[in-house]
């Protein structure tokens, strides 16, 4: 598995995606299917994929991904997203929240969006 300063170093390359990836209803970006390789997280995009029929009810989804500080992860899917806010305080823009219990994704925190049925990085809108 890849280190978290070199994945975000290589997340950070790309910009738009040469082709779509199918995976279950949704399609990949290049970006997307190089992180679920590299950081060996496919189980994210299955979560994705487990609430498509709450996710693919809005336009726009911002997936976001935290670890806590008992090294559990919690997932996000927020219909709007204010970086600026808490959790809490974004309550009525929340569709999905999922606990998990352990992961080895080698990142702190991670967001990325679902646009359309396609699942994609932020530097890749």
């Amino acid at each position: 598995m890849i280190g978290a300063s070199e994945l975000q170093s290589k997340l950070q390359q790309f910009s738009g995606t040469e082709r779509y990836h199918r995976y279950g209803s949704f399609n990949l970006t290049d970006g997307i299917k190089y992180l679920a390789e590299k950081a060996e997280c496919f189980w994210l995009l299955d979560i994705i994929q487990s609430y498509k029929f709450k996710i693919n009810q809005e336009p726009f989804v911002v997936i976001q991904l935290e670890r806590n500080e008992d090294e559990s992860f919690t997932f996000y899917a927020y219909k709007d997203w204010d970086s600026g806010l808490s959790h809490e305080e974004q309550t009525d823009e929340l569709i999905v929240k999922q606990e998990i219990p352990f992961s080895d994704f080698p990142l702190q925190e991670f967001h990325f969006y679902v646009i359309g049925g396609v699942i994609l990085l932020t530097t890749e809108y």
